[in-house]
């Protein structure tokens, strides 16, 4: 919706100066077909010296392909005609005017046609659109290439292109395994979506340690100190924590559905999150947690020990342990 407003004053100037009288129902309603009439203009025939204009080469890759940074608002416009969307509608004109590495980049063939579009604000990679806005298949390699080469923070799932972020640095995983191994992080690490199963032995990340999404991640080192907060959301394959684990922040366990226990020598400095975790049957001991913990939908939980007044979420009446 945010894309067709910014459009319509220019699209649709009737509609656009009766905006006061559109619902929220109409609004998404008339987004969606103004987003199908972009997409429809997919591939439009630019010829490639056309395409080239206003644009500037960040990374030029062995293969022929090859990263530009669109810098005029004619570029914007020729890349949404070109992909079927909406960069060129004018809510991104103001990137064009933007410090690098900020800005709105294009990924293109040896051709010079344009296959990817990547919006980075703040350092960070925002959007990756395809084709009439559709996901990007098949060009990691290339994502992690233009992460790498700008120093930008790679988006919500690092791990997920081999990047991670440590220290507000974007590393690729090998160098941030070897970082965890070298010793103490004195800082932020980001590896959300890694394929990883195992991590580097006698962890200490003084910061917070982002591993969500790393379904593959089985295990977790006998001994580990996170001075943040460690955040193992959808880790669906973790069975067991370490007797040892501290976390001096919160510990979200969300969804870590193979987890089939909490150990009570496990401590957490604040709250300690640990809904869906369906593989959880009982509890004989509560952890050491400093505020609350929330177990909301561990449907199979059916044995609580004593101290109801720390837990914020359990289960529901009816399978609630006498």
């Amino acid at each position: 919706v945010r894309d067709w407003l910014a459009a319509l004053p220019e699209s649709d100037p009737k509609l656009f100066a009766k905006l006061g009288k559109v619902s929220w129902v109409q609004a998404v309603s008339f987004s969606r077909a103004w987003h199908g009439r972009m997409a429809r203009k997919a591939g439009r025939a630019i010829p490639p010296p056309e395409l080239a204009k206003g644009t500037r080469t960040v990374l030029a890759l062995q293969d022929g392909w090859a990263w530009v940074r669109l810098e005029t608002e004619s570029a914007l416009d020729r890349e949404g005609q070109a992909m079927g969307h909406c960069v060129g509608s004018g809510g991104y004109d103001e990137l064009v005017r933007s410090s690098p590495p900020n800005g709105i980049h294009s990924l293109r063939d040896p051709t010079g046609r344009p296959h990817l579009t990547v919006e980075i604000r703040r350092g960070c990679v925002v959007q990756v659109k395809g084709f009439a806005n559709a996901d990007p298949v098949g060009q990691a390699k290339r994502l992690r290439a233009l992460a790498l080469c700008l120093g930008v923070s790679p988006g919500q799932r690092p791990g997920a292109l081999g990047l991670a972020r440590v220290m507000g640095r974007t590393v690729n995983m090998e160098t941030a395994l070897d970082a965890l191994k070298a010793g103490m992080v004195e800082g932020d690490v980001f590896m959300s979506g890694a394929d990883i199963d195992a991590l580097p032995g006698c962890l200490d990340v003084m910061g917070d340690l982002w591993l969500g999404g790393c379904v593959s991640l089985r295990e977790l080192p006998s001994r580990m100190h996170v001075g943040g907060s460690l955040i193992l959301t959808g880790c669906a394959r973790l069975e067991d924590l370490p007797r040892d684990l501290s976390v001096g922040s919160d510990l979200h366990l969300t969804d870590c559905r193979s987890l089939g226990s909490l150990p009570s020598e496990t401590f957490v400095g604040q709250s300690l999150y640990a809904v869906r975790c369906l593989g959880l049957t009982e509890l004989l001991q509560w952890p050491d947690v400093g505020l609350d913990i929330n177990l909301a939908g561990c449907a199979n939980l059916m044995s609580l020990p004593p101290g109801l007044n720390r837990l914020t979420r359990a289960l529901s009446p009816a399978r609630r342990p006498p």
